[in-house]
């Protein structure tokens, strides 16, 4: 949700279109870095605890991320994001589990069509609550997440 927004706030906030790209990308590397971690967590403890505690801290990070004031919180805050999104990681395996052998690739194609579906439906409701206010979309990345995880 807040992807198409970032770089308007990031701007805002003094950043050349170099940082715009570091702060885009500090989500995915941090989520890359964590994932494995996410792994050994989620195997450790099962998967429901891993996804809940990362969508908290993904649900805190957002909050912060709404209120963030200098381009150091902010790549900060995308980082959080992204250490609390490497729980996707472990969620990934839940599809397939019940499936059979035979449907398994269908149960991972309806995961990742998912996904995609999910992703532009993020941008979209983003860019509608941009009007309301600069940290509107923000707040409600944070609330999606606590939602997500009753």
């Amino acid at each position: 949700m807040v992807i198409p927004l970032l770089p308007f706030y990031a701007t805002k906030l003094g950043a050349s279109a170099s940082i715009v790209g570091v702060l885009i990308a500090a989500f995915s590397i941090a989520q890359l870095a964590s994932a494995p971690l996410w792994g050994r967590f989620s195997d450790h403890y099962g998967r429901r605890p891993a996804l809940l505690a990362g969508l908290m801290i993904s649900a805190v990070a957002y909050v912060i991320f709404a209120y963030a004031s200098t381009l150091s919180l902010l790549l900060l805050c995308r980082i959080v994001q992204g250490l609390g999104g490497g729980r996707s990681a472990s969620s990934r395996p839940t599809s397939p589990t019940p499936a059979t052998r035979r449907n398994r690739a269908k149960s991972l194609g309806w995961l990742s069509a998912a996904t995609s579906f999910r992703s532009g439906r993020r941008s979209a409701i983003g860019s509608a609550l941009n009007p309301f206010g600069g940290g509107t979309a923000r707040i409600a990345s944070a609330i999606f997440c606590v939602l997500v995880s009753r």
